[in-house]
């Protein structure tokens, strides 16, 4: 959760600073960064922005109970889609929430 919240955080970051939207994409498998170039969304350059796969025995779900979800950071760093992801594996629970300002948090 610490490392997909960073992520998060330099992603609305990189929004700001090109300019330009910056998606996140959720899905039951793992998650991936896309940026709008020329009218196209193309994968986010750079290690950290690789599509990612979740750890064995993790699951994701939306907080509003969905299998996927869509973060979009405009080029300001807000998101007309706040969002708060649900990660679980085992007993574990981890909470980490996008807020509509941007703002990157997490709880349990």
């Amino acid at each position: 959760a610490d490392r997909l919240a960073a992520r998060l955080a330099a992603a609305r970051d990189i929004a700001v600073i090109e300019g330009r939207s910056v998606s996140v994409n959720f899905v039951p498998s793992g998650y991936g960064f896309e940026r709008r170039v020329e009218g196209a969304w193309q994968p986010l350059p750079g290690r950290p922005f690789e599509q990612r796969n979740w750890p064995g025995g993790v699951r994701f779900v939306s907080g509003d109970g969905q299998a996927a979800a869509r973060i979009l950071f405009d080029r300001v760093g807000t998101t007309a889609t706040p969002q708060t992801l649900v990660l679980s594996g085992g007993d574990a629970r981890e909470i980490v929430r996008v807020s509509a300002m941007g703002e990157v948090s997490r709880g349990q």
